[in-house]
């Protein structure tokens, strides 16, 4: 349930209720309502980069901490493996293939 202090606030100052005493406060109330909101703006299409990197990450499971250490060395086109060097969770130092 939503409580409305509005009407607290007018109480307790005893202002008049422009709802009761204002045909044009209600009349701009209403029209307000019942205009449509603006059309949202498409977002913009992912840039081949953006594409691959969100790619990688969902094929290697690998989070973004992985995937800034990577490098085009790191890759193994034939074996279609990538090795991430460093992570955050990465406690031995190993790193991690994926």
């Amino acid at each position: 349930m939503k409580i409305s202090f509005y009407p607290i606030f007018i109480g307790i100052y005893e202002l008049p209720d422009p709802w009761k005493h204002s045909k044009l406060f209600t009349k701009f109330v209403s029209e307000q309502l019942k205009q449509k909101p603006a059309a949202q703006k498409q977002a913009k299409p992912l840039k081949l980069r953006d594409a691959v990197l969100v790619n990688v990450a969902l094929d290697t499971l690998f989070s973004v901490s992985k995937i800034v250490g990577i490098e085009l060395k790191y890759i193994d086109w034939d074996a279609k493996t990538i090795f991430a060097p460093k992570s955050k969770t990465d406690q031995s130092g190993e790193g991690f293939y994926g």
